[in-house]
């Protein structure tokens, strides 16, 4: 193997790493205190998956760990009450 070969295959390990290890820090971390419901719902929206409108199925998440929802709310704004109903974040 070249040198050039190696730095490359260092240099990809590298970030492959970093990648790796966030992943499962990310994926280790849970919510205390909420359904398990709302748990997958707010590790869906920590990866970048807000849902576009407040459906039946959110509304009852909420309902389920004691969050009463506006008619006029919108995705986000059930989300943060969610997020404030968390007693602590744990490790699994």
């Amino acid at each position: 193997m070249s040198d050039a070969a190696k730095r490359n295959d260092d240099h990809f390990s590298h970030w492959a790493g970093l990648f790796v290890e966030a992943y499962e820090r990310q994926t280790r971390q849970t919510y205390c205190g909420l359904t398990p419901a709302a748990v997958l719902l707010l590790q869906a929206v920590d990866k970048g998956g807000v849902p576009a409108f407040v459906s039946p199925a959110m509304v009852t998440v909420a309902q389920e760990n004691g969050v009463a929802v506006a008619g006029d709310w919108t995705p986000n704004q059930v989300i943060e009450a969610l997020r404030s109903k968390v007693s602590a974040v744990c490790e699994k």
